[in-house]
């Protein structure tokens, strides 16, 4: 059994920690690497299930503007060649209350890996006072969000990569999804550098044109 105890500027605790800040699950959640907060996190790791829950400002590292903190907790079961798991996040915001929930899991065999996860955003807009509060008492909004993604290793240091993405803006508007398909591979120049390349193709509804470009990216990562 092991127990960690993290405080400071942290990155959160919530579904698959993708190396990929632009993917719905992580960009549209705030989940990712370019979203810090200030606050406490403790992780339990008893046998196979392993489990942390961070208590934070929820403001993403910005000045606090209320008394309230977010609570992120994500907890997994993982058996040999396989994980899944589930995610947990409320945050209570001076006018909105966003609370999200989300499943995920992984597999390998051999040369294939495979990743997925599942998740809903829920907002609910307080009571005010004011009377050009953003939104009505009571407005509720939801919305989801998938990622499946695929890895094959073609040979060693070279990894072919597919993920395809969902997201649903609106649940009661109609034909408001959006869709990415992204392909590339992640070669290992050496031992410490790597090369990714990956092409993206979204699809939008067609007022929506900057959602609907396609995208070529080149990374060099050094590791030292």
């Amino acid at each position: 059994r092991q127990l960690a105890f993290k405080a400071g500027r942290l990155l959160l605790p919530y579904g698959w920690r993708l190396w990929d800040d632009d993917a719905y699950i992580r960009r549209l959640t705030g989940f990712n690497y370019q979203a810090q907060d200030l606050g406490v996190e403790v992780a339990w790791r008893p046998g196979r299930w392993s489990t942390a829950l961070a208590i934070t400002n929820g403001t993403q590292g910005g000045t606090e503007n209320n008394r309230e903190k977010k609570i992120s907790v994500v907890a997994s079961r993982i058996y040999p060649g396989f994980r899944v798991g589930a995610s947990f996040s409320h945050n209570q915001g001076p006018e909105v209350r966003r609370v999200m929930a989300g499943v995920f899991a992984g597999v390998f065999y051999g040369p294939l890996t495979l990743l997925g996860e599942v998740d809903v955003i829920d907002d609910h807009q307080d009571a005010s006072d004011e009377e050009d509060a953003p939104l009505p008492a009571g407005f509720y909004g939801r919305q989801r969000m998938a990622y499946v993604e695929g890895n094959v290793l073609i040979t060693r240091g070279v990894t072919a990569k597919f993920a395809w993405e969902y997201w649903d803006e609106f649940e009661d508007v109609d034909e408001d999804g959006r869709e990415t398909y992204r392909i590339g591979l992640e070669p290992f120049v050496t031992q410490f550098l790597q090369l990714r390349t990956f092409y993206r193709h979204r699809k939008a509804p067609p007022q929506l044109r900057e959602e609907n470009q396609d995208w070529l990216t080149v990374e060099l990562h050094a590791f030292f």
